[in-house]
């Protein structure tokens, strides 16, 4: 086998695959709970609450290219991604337990706004050095046709397993305790539950990676030294794939981000029957992995660009549904949630291609401009990700402003189109962006075997 063309075995990938969901896991808390504990916990106000929310993502943001740019100029004993995986776990923990463990409380506002922020910094640190990695890692693991959607598909299918399980369990589990919301004791309990599942995941990552994260697998491709921040102007300056990518599931997942962190709210006050969340969440979870099962079908039989382009259409469809028929009376209640599980599967089938996307990206840049840096493509998708993810928190905060929010206020007609605007019609709009973005991204699968081929010639 030669150096380009890379293959691992199946029990490889699977315990891989597990570092996406040990890092989304914190990130569904976040975006869930993060601005709801700090408006009904710790009686903050909702703006502030949301410019803390996005402005630590810009943060995060700039962080990524120095973080890409280090992880692709260490080359350890231990090999390169395996180190930082555990780092980013570590540091990513501490920071959930400080952000949501209520150990600590200050009286005044600013001293608790002061706190959220350092260990929300320290947590987006941890998060981006263990991400990058699944981003990046993929390069090393497999190129294989069939292997590389399969490994997306396993990324994603765990995520959504855990998003659904999450769904489901965590807002009644939270709303169980005294006080509802108001009670730290259910984010404490929450954030140790995650904690043990980062925990888990990153050391079966670990032994994953074990075979192909070694010192020998980089020395023929890399020289370390010439990694440096001038790498991530060049790669924004001459990669079009990126370019493309960067817009289309940036937008998508910034469609993604709004309604996450709008859910509680949506079905409080725009479907106005907290239970029915359960349900949806219930059979989303069934839709989401078969939705991943779809994506990984159309990839292989296809290529990843129709995936992802398949998914992004039916999900600008199903809102498209909604604002037209307008399901919101009873007895079409049953409609009305099964276009909102619709949504949950449409989205499934275009983000079960976005981490195998960046990796191709990452080898195109080792094909045409010749630099193997796939830690830096991973983390400038992520920089401009976040940058478009990050006014996600300022519209909640701006939504919440607008309606007049209070902790437990009763549903009023501005609340019901506020949260209906943030989980169908904003994120309708994301997806129409994706499709026009997604024009302009050259790999096909033709183009990719092409690609190998032509290296392996080289």
């Amino acid at each position: 086998m030669s150096e380009l063309k890379k293959k691992s075995r199946f029990i490889d990938l699977l315990l891989f695959s597990g570092n996406e969901t040990a890092t989304t896991a914190s990130f569904n808390l976040v975006s869930f709970f993060f601005i709801l504990m700090m408006t009904d916990n710790l009686l903050l106000g909702a703006i502030g609450a949301g410019i803390i929310f996005s402005a630590s993502r810009i943060l995060d943001a700039f962080t990524d290219p120095l973080i890409g740019t280090l992880i692709d100029k260490t080359i350890t004993k231990y090999g390169r991604y395996r180190p930082f995986i555990l780092i980013g776990s570590v540091t990513l923990n501490l920071g959930i337990l400080s952000i949501f463990g209520g150990f600590i409380h200050f009286q005044s506002d600013s001293l608790m706004y002061l706190w959220i922020i350092i260990w929300y910094i320290v947590y987006i640190i941890g998060y981006t050095f263990q991400s990058a990695c699944t981003r990046s890692a993929q390069t090393i693991i497999t190129n294989d046709q069939f292997q590389r959607p399969l490994l997306g598909a396993l990324l994603s299918s765990f995520s959504y397993l855990f998003y659904g399980i999450f769904a489901i369990v965590a807002i009644p589990f939270v709303n169980s305790f005294p006080g509802g919301y108001s009670n730290p004791l259910g984010y404490r309990y929450l954030s140790l539950v995650v904690i043990g599942v980062n925990l888990v995941l990153t050391i079966l990552a670990v032994i994953g990676l074990r075979t192909m994260d070694k010192k020998e697998s980089y020395t023929k491709i890399l020289d370390a030294k010439k990694v440096t921040l001038k790498s991530m102007f060049s790669l924004i300056k001459r990669n079009g794939p990126l370019k493309a990518l960067i817009i289309a599931a940036g937008t998508n997942k910034f469609a993604q981000l709004i309604t996450s962190t709008s859910m509680v709210m949506f079905f409080t006050y725009t479907v106005r029957d907290i239970a029915a969340q359960k349900i949806v969440a219930s059979w989303g979870l069934l839709f989401g992995i078969i939705g991943v099962l779809v994506g990984l079908v159309v990839a292989s039989l296809f290529d990843r660009k129709k995936s992802f382009l398949l998914g992004t259409y039916l999900g600008l469809l199903f809102p498209i549904v909604i604002i037209i028929i307008r399901p919101f009376s009873p007895e079409l209640e049953w409609l009305f949630l099964g276009l909102l599980v619709a949504i949950i599967f449409a989205t499934a089938v275009a983000s079960s291609n976005v981490l195998p996307l960046i990796a191709d990206v990452a080898d195109y840049e080792y094909y045409v401009n010749k630099q193997y840096i796939p830690s830096v493509v991973g983390t400038t998708f992520s920089l401009v990700d976040k940058l478009m993810s990050s006014l996600s928190g300022v519209i909640l905060a701006a939504v919440l402003t607008y309606i007049g929010y209070t902790a437990g206020m009763d549903p009023t007609s501005r609340a019901f189109w506020g949260f209906f605007a943030m989980v169908i019609i904003i994120p309708a709009l994301g997806h129409l962006a994706s499709i026009l973005a997604f024009r302009f991204y050259p790999i096909t699968k033709t183009f990719y075997h092409q690609m190998i081929i032509d290296k392996d010639k080289a």
